[in-house]
């Protein structure tokens, strides 16, 4: 246990036998198996007040450990020291801590707690700098985790990541081609993914620039604190220095002042012909909290859209993310039928992928490895909007089609009679029947505009071989259970 600051008079030896006696009672109310998996490097970094300070090493437990076992660990601590009333986790990286998630009160008043950067601006103000803010941007401060490699390219995000690695070169070789760049989409798609990707690019080619990664409410509170400190002319020259600025969520950039001086600084920097990489949920014409002026320069180089991503990139998120969970879940893992379900049943962000993911590794445990694409449609039947996760749509039926027989969509929709492509037109009209509420003219239609007597012979059809032959039975209930039906 790496112990921190400790008050409430308790020694580090007294704090670490309550973490022990913790740990004991949370291994027998989770189980070795599930203890092992995501409790081990859990530490605990201090206490302060009310508030216990605990530590992980990646984004992904963090998040976890939230969502699934944060108000069992406030009740297993409560225990042990009744003035805590509310956890806090973060990310420690690389010998230095990043807050990274995370406050959940238990019984605390929400007029008592502050959000992340109120808090880093008063501590920067009491410790007599505005520096520690942005230097928590600076150099080692971005996500590690967050690669080129890692981050699943498709048709939604594809200029995006080419305009970023070039903002790499560019940002290398000071030969800018599209400055500023601007990346816009909705929540979850993947925007900071990529400033971290450039962040992390950059110092591992060029360690000696000077790459500034910042959240636009950081830039904001750390110039609220130089102004409180009469320090601003200190501020305007640090900035001056980057070579590489990265700036995520436009969107909360508020108050006349602090726009002016991020526009100012903006402006220098293009003008210096060092890179600047902007990340926001809206596209620069509807950043209406930003002066005219502003907007204007943003749309100057070159403004990028990721949208929600498609089928083949959500099942490449999953299939990726899956890897991911492996370094800690060795033994994890989900049959391809239901890893494709999840794909076809949730059509938002990457974030939300992983969401879906995170239920299914919890169940995974419980289900003791085998997570059936009805298990799935129970644990995301919450998340899937505007329909009921039984609900299946002819696209469905269609892409899982083409991806059990390697088909090609023209193919399954084309009049070709040949048994390799007929079969699965077949089967595939007979899962329309079976599973949705369409007519045989609906189904039709939907396949290349067939006749209603073509999709009700191909009903009777796979019916009639489905009484003798065993290896159909089995493609269809795949077929079935990968669609959650």
């Amino acid at each position: 246990m790496d112990a921190g600051t400790i008050d409430m008079g308790m020694s580090a030896a007294a704090l670490d036998g309550k973490w022990k006696r913790v740990q004991a009672r949370l291994r027998a109310s989770v189980g070795e198996k599930v203890y092992s998996s995501w409790f081990t490097r859990l530490k605990v970094e201090r206490i302060e007040g009310n508030t216990l300070t605990l530590s992980l090493p990646t984004r992904f437990l963090c998040n976890w450990i939230e969502s699934h076992y944060l108000d069992r660990l406030n009740a297993l601590w409560r225990e042990e020291v009744e003035q805590i009333s509310h956890i806090e986790l973060f990310v420690r990286q690389y010998g230095h801590s990043r807050e990274q998630k995370a406050k959940k009160g238990a019984g605390a008043s929400p007029a008592n707690q502050t959000s992340d950067v109120d808090q880093a601006a008063s501590k920067t103000i009491q410790d007599g700098s505005w520096r520690a803010i942005l230097k928590q941007g600076n150099g080692n401060g971005f996500n590690r985790d967050m690669t080129f490699a890692t981050y699943v390219v498709g048709e939604s995000n594809e200029l995006s990541c080419i305009a970023a690695k070039r903002a790499v070169t560019d940002g290398r070789s000071g030969a800018l081609g599209f400055n500023p760049l601007y990346i816009h989409g909705s929540v979850g798609v993947g925007k900071t993914h990529l400033l971290n990707a450039i962040a992390g690019e950059i110092y591992k080619q060029a360690p000696d620039l000077n790459v500034l990664f910042l959240s636009a409410e950081r830039f904001m509170f750390s110039f609220v604190a130089a102004l409180k400190l009469r320090d601003t002319l200190a501020f305007k020259s640090y900035l001056r220095e980057v070579d590489v600025l990265l700036i995520d969520d436009m969107q909360f950039l508020r108050g006349p002042t602090v726009q002016r001086e991020f526009c100012h600084t903006f402006n220098e920097l293009v003008d210096a012909r060092r890179q600047v990489v902007v990340a926001g949920d809206l596209p620069p014409s509807e950043l209406n909290r930003l002066d005219t002026r502003m907007r204007s320069r943003l749309t100057g180089g070159l403004v990028t859209h990721i949208a929600n991503p498609d089928y083949a990139q959500r099942k490449a998120i999953l299939e990726e993310k899956i890897r991911e969970m492996r370094v800690l879940k060795p033994d994890f893992g989900l049959p391809e039928e239901t890893v494709a379900f999840i794909a076809r049943r949730i059509e938002g962000s990457g974030r939300e992928m992983v969401g879906a993911l995170n239920r299914l590794a919890a169940m995974w445990d419980l289900a003791q490895g085998h997570i059936t694409p009805e298990l799935a449609a129970r644990a995301v039947r919450d998340m899937v909007a505007g329909q009921s996760p039984e609900q299946v749509r002819i696209d469905d039926i269609h892409r899982a089609v083409i991806d059990h027989f390697k088909i090609t969509r023209a193919e399954l929709l084309s009049t070709r009679r040949h048994r390799s492509i007929a079969r699965p037109r077949q089967i595939a009209m007979f899962l329309a029947k079976e599973l949705t509420t369409r007519s045989l003219p609906e189904i039709g239609r939907r396949f290349g505009g067939k006749d209603h007597t073509t999709v009700l012979y191909a009903v009777r059809r796979i019916k009639t071989l489905m009484k003798d032959d065993s290896e159909l039975v089995r493609v269809v209930e795949t077929l079935k259970r990968s669609l959650g039906g």
